[in-house]
């Protein structure tokens, strides 16, 4: 048998402290997003290629309303006053300096991967309702009747394993803050909640855009449906290179298919951004303060 050598514990954590260092929050350069970096340090007045995807970016999650030109337009690439408060709120919500400048921690937060979900809905800010950044229920707070106790979930025929093992622990976060329960053994099409992974286009007008970008979106109350990006790196366990958790997504999802809108608290499971390699699993003060707020 051949002898393995030794290495020392020092050279050991090194190694292992400098692959965790690469792995955790970095970004793939093939990142739907990873055109927002070439514009870091961006500001008012500034004219630089690519600032019209930002502004669709910022359309596509509620900061902007609207975009009456295309990107030939002379405005196109031009950062007006409409984006300087469009990245000021943007900053704002997510507690950080509202200078209106495309800043480092600006731009590292605009690139994480995140839910699909807008964090403004129909020009209603629901993340800054308060001083703080705070909890936040989707518009009209819809949730599940009174009357409805127990709701059923599943994913679809042929979804890996494990999504429906971490899906599980996921109901667990939350039905301690909650009057209701949540059951596994339910066919999908008669199921309350249903769990889906697509690819691109899928037939509900948010197509997914591959690894990085947007990996999962949900419908509020009642509707139940949840669809996961399945072009994404999922890792159910530990740090994996360009690995979004798993379980992490579903808690944060499952917010949302109960009723909660994003928080504007970092720590937070309804936070919309999270990092590769990062995990979310536990409720926060915050989650858990928005959902006994909505279920008393």
């Amino acid at each position: 048998m051949a002898m393995v050598p030794k290495v020392s514990p020092l050279v050991l954590y090194a190694f292992l402290f400098l692959s965790l260092k690469v792995a955790i929050g970095e970004i793939p350069s093939s990142s739907p997003f990873s055109f927002i970096k070439p514009l870091q340090g961006s500001k008012k007045g500034d004219e630089v290629k690519g600032l019209y995807n930002l502004k669709k970016y910022l359309k596509r999650f509620g900061y902007i309303d609207d975009l009456p030109y295309n990107s030939t337009s002379p405005e196109a690439n031009y950062f007006s006053d409409q984006l300087e408060s469009a990245v000021r709120t943007y900053q704002t919500n997510f507690n950080l300096s509202p200078t209106g400048v495309l800043d480092f921690d600006t731009v590292s937060l605009m690139m994480k991967p995140r839910c699909g979900v807008p964090d403004i809905i129909n020009g209603t800010n629901w993340i800054r309702r308060r001083l703080v950044p705070h909890y936040s229920f989707i518009p009209g707070n819809p949730k599940w009747p009174d009357d409805k106790d127990v709701l059923s979930y599943a994913w679809a025929y042929g979804t890996p394993y494990e999504f429906v093992r971490t899906t599980k622990m996921a109901f667990q976060q939350w039905s301690g803050w909650t009057r209701l329960s949540f059951n596994d053994g339910t066919d999908y099409r008669s199921a309350d909640l249903k769990f889906h992974l697509f690819a691109g286009e899928h037939g509900d007008g948010q197509a997914f855009d591959g690894p990085g970008g947007i990996i999962a979106h949900s419908f509020e109350p009642t509707e139940g449906i949840c669809h996961f990006d399945s072009e994404e790196e999922w890792a159910e366990v530990g740090v994996y290179p360009y690995g979004v958790d798993i379980q992490s997504v579903v808690t944060h999802e499952i917010g949302h298919l109960l009723g909660l809108g994003h928080s504007g608290v970092p720590t937070a499971v309804m936070f919309p951004a999270i990092g590769y390699g990062e995990t979310k699993r536990l409720l926060d003060n915050d989650d858990i303060q928005g959902i006994r707020a909505l279920y008393p």
